[in-house]
């Protein structure tokens, strides 16, 4: 590598470190400014109730907001998050953008035009006019000439804040579990909030009061105020208008870089860009769940050309890399920027499912990673009845064999993902926490000896010998998938490691002389008490050190106190 060339690395790697900065500190300044305005339609909320309500709840409210160290941070929040949204637009190198993301940037600048008057009329005057800025004095102004624009307020500022929500938690781990909460949370509390403030608006009509009329020096220093403000706002939008049109300039000035899509062919793109912009500004299907963020891995590109030339992953990057498995040559597109010549290839399909990372259907062909619990059970000797049973025979017992085993798992929250000739594959946790799935996992097994001994006593007298099953259990990251295509189906199965080890600690039951080997791993999820005896080892190919394990029957159940933590 040319002394140029690093130079240029550096200089981006740090440039990449600012914006990961630059992130945590616009989505920290976001979260107060939400937590502010979730009190604000609560205190809202509680109009439902009636005024002297909403008042009892302000007095609580301003021992926070309206603190010296409460006002700090809500206006230092708004000022921090505001500047670093302006700067983001200014730097945007293309607009073509999924339509959600249009809409948050749309929602976001129209905020401040709807809302500085409130904010004059109300904290400003309050603090230099002497203007009574009380629920009753406000509720008065406002009611009934003005709600509409309170309301539509109250739903953009919202509707802004849940979108962005959604962007920075979307691929957490937790996200899937508490989704369902979160947009019953999302729809109710606006709602509620406009609920509160029509009941509330129109109580304080029905008050004998002069709060809420201004004086004509109150009005003068509204007005003055207001057209100040209005010059600012004028004055930024020029600004900003200014700097992205000489933004756009110097990008058309400073030289392009070649980059070769595979499958569509060749583009120059401008210096500056990062491969997510290119490819939107060229109309090149490219996913990318978290709108360029850096917080997903969907826009991930193999780098078939040209990775020497790139800077090392920021931090954020590498941890997103790390958390896919990703291999050297593969990156986020939306984190580089190529200054000289590449040739990538796009590795994810562009159809995004609208319900985003979830547990449904659509979602488990993206390969979602989750820690989770997988149970392999077999039927031991099957061979041998397959020689001496009539087919016809050999089916009805393989039936009702997967039948049973199946129900015994969905009873215990798991879902089955694999159906082998002589057993079967499960997975516990999806859907719910760590160590309630492995718990699941092991009730499950019990219950599976319970209907093996109930099916060898069915079938004893047609069998040469007695019906037993082997289960192994294992907790750790896999993978949820739905492999297949259209004309044969699809089939949604567990992938990785620990389907590797589950299934080896299944097959290591025979030599155990066990019907079950449960993990050491899964005794510590489900907070079962460690045996200090019957320890197995189990050596699993491709791992380096032995799997600890231990017979079903070792494994004894924690207290009650421990199972309800």
């Amino acid at each position: 590598m040319t002394d140029q060339t690093a130079d240029v690395s550096e200089s981006q790697g740090i440039g990449a470190s600012i914006l990961v900065w630059e992130r945590k500190l616009r989505l920290i300044s976001g979260l107060i400014l939400l937590v502010f305005v979730t009190t604000h339609l609560l205190n809202h909320a509680i109009g439902i109730f009636g005024v002297d309500a909403m008042e009892v709840a302000q007095r609580w409210r301003e021992l926070v907001w309206r603190s010296w160290p409460g006002t700090i941070l809500l206006y230092g929040a708004a000022t921090v998050h505001v500047g670093l949204a302006l700067k983001r637009i200014a730097e945007r190198r293309t607009w073509r953008m999924p339509i959600q993301e249009a809409l948050q940037i749309a929602l976001g600048l129209s905020i401040p035009l709807l809302l500085y008057e409130h904010i004059i009329g109300t904290r400003v005057l309050a603090s230099f006019a002497g203007v009574d800025d009380s629920y009753l004095g406000t509720l008065r102004r406002l009611w009934p000439t003005l709600a509409w624009k309170q309301s539509l307020t109250v739903l953009i500022v919202w509707s802004h804040g849940m979108i962005g929500l959604h962007y920075a938690v979307r691929s957490k781990d937790w996200y899937p579990k508490v989704r369902l909460i979160g947009i019953v949370i999302a729809f109710a509390l606006p709602l509620l909030a406009l609920a509160g403030f029509v009941a509330a608006g129109r109580e304080a009509l029905e008050f004998d009061t002069t709060k809420g009329v201004w004086t004509p020096e109150q009005i003068a220093m509204f007005r003055m105020t207001a057209r100040w403000v209005n010059l600012s706002i004028l004055g930024v939008a020029a600004g900003l208008v200014a700097v992205i049109v000489a933004t756009e300039l110097m990008r058309r000035l400073g030289g392009k870089v070649l980059v070769r899509y595979t499958g569509h062919g060749d583009i120059h793109m401008p210096k500056g860009l990062t491969l997510l912009e290119a490819s939107r500004d060229n109309a090149i299907p490219h996913p990318s769940l978290c709108g360029g963020r850096g917080r997903c891995s969907t826009c991930r590109v193999l780098i078939l050309k040209g990775l020497e030339s790139l800077p090392d992953p920021s931090p954020s990057e590498q941890a997103i890399l790390k958390r896919i498995s990703a291999p050297p040559r593969v990156r986020l597109a939306c984190q580089i920027r190529p200054t000289r010549d590449l040739s990538i290839q796009i590795l994810l399909p562009v159809e995004i499912p609208d319900s985003q990372i979830d547990w449904d259907e659509e979602a488990f062909k993206w390969g979602v990673e989750r820690r989770a619990t997988a149970l392999f059970v077999d039927l031991r000797a099957f061979d041998r009845l397959s020689h001496s049973q009539l087919p016809y025979d050999l089916v009805v017992l393989l039936n009702r064999f997967v039948a049973e085993m199946r129900q015994a798992i969905e009873a215990h929250g798991g879902r089955v993902t694999m159906f082998l000739s002589d057993g079967l594959m499960a997975v516990f946790g999806l859907s719910n926490t760590r160590s309630a799935g492995s718990r699941a996992a092991i009730s499950a097994a019990q219950d599976m000896l319970k209907v093996a001994d109930t099916l060898n006593a069915e079938f004893s007298a047609a069998l040469p010998l007695p019906l037993r099953i082997g289960i192994g259990i294992h907790t750790g990251p896999l993978v949820m998938a739905r492999i297949g295509d259209e004309d044969r189906g699809f089939m949604v199965t567990a992938l990785g490691e620990t389907v590797t080890i589950a299934g080896r600690l299944e097959a290591a039951t025979k030599d155990s002389l066990t019907d079950c080997l449960i993990s050491q791993a899964t005794l510590v999820e489900a907070k079962h008490a460690i045996p200090a005896t019957e320890q197995r080892k189990i050596n699993v190919p491709g791992i380096p050190e032995p799997v600890v394990a231990y017979p079903l029957a070792m494994a004894k159940a924690p207290e009650k106190a421990d199972t309800s933590a």
